[in-house]
């Protein structure tokens, strides 16, 4: 990755078959509850969601999607801040000791 921006919309659904993740896409710019639907051909659905107690500034990077059918697996993986945000030091959830901070994945 060389942290280069591109918009790309996942409005309109893409058969993994035609998608080639094998270095991880990054996604951010949610306007709304981030999540990613993984739907079988046969019917079979599944939904994987995320949700914090608070949000940082964008841009942050809320899925890494990566793998295909070319490399045999697949993996809508739910983050939260940028790809390397320790070293970078933002964005980061800062906690002040006794402080609590909730991420739920579904």
């Amino acid at each position: 990755m060389n942290g280069e921006e591109t918009v790309r919309s996942f409005e309109t659904p893409e058969r993994l078959g035609d998608f080639d993740a094998h270095v991880a896409l990054a996604l951010t710019g949610y306007q709304s509850a981030p999540y990613a639907v993984l739907t079988d051909p046969q019917g079979l659905s599944i939904r994987v969601s995320q949700q914090a107690t608070s949000s940082l500034e964008e841009p942050i990077v809320r899925f890494n999607i990566y793998g295909g059918p070319k490399v045999g697996y697949f993996s809508p993986e739910p983050w939260f801040g940028l790809q390397n945000s320790l070293n970078l030091g933002k964005p980061l959830v800062h906690l002040a000791a006794g402080d609590t901070w909730t991420w739920r994945y579904r």
